[in-house]
């Protein structure tokens, strides 16, 4: 493993691509970081869930939004909006949706 690493969303390892929602991802001594830009009208359980096969989203997003607005909601009934400048963690068993007409542009660590 190298002692520093960096990575360039402009030039990502990988791009991924879903209905209203892009993802570049760069991968970084053992750990990925990934810039989400997601449509409005983007929800995860209208257009991922019958792609995980899950009722809720079973990851683990760890980020901050950098425009647009994002809404969580939990399983166990906590539920918030999380808006620009401001960073995240939304455990296991969430829905999370775009908020207005602006997309949403976050960046994320994926942990391994």
């Amino acid at each position: 493993m190298k002692g520093a690493s960096k990575g360039d969303f402009n030039h990502p390892d990988e791009n991924i691509e879903f209905e209203k929602i892009s993802i570049q991802k760069v991968n970084l001594n053992g750990i990925s970081m990934v810039k989400v830009t997601i449509q409005p009208g983007w929800n995860w359980k209208d257009h991922m869930s019958d792609i995980a096969g899950t009722e809720w989203c079973e990851n683990r997003p760890i980020g901050i939004v950098i425009s647009g607005k994002y809404h969580a909601k939990h399983n166990d009934g906590t539920e918030f909006d999380i808006l620009p400048g401001q960073a995240y963690v939304v455990e296991p068993g969430h829905n999370l949706w775009v908020v207005g007409d602006e997309p949403v542009v976050a960046y994320e660590f994926i942990q391994p």
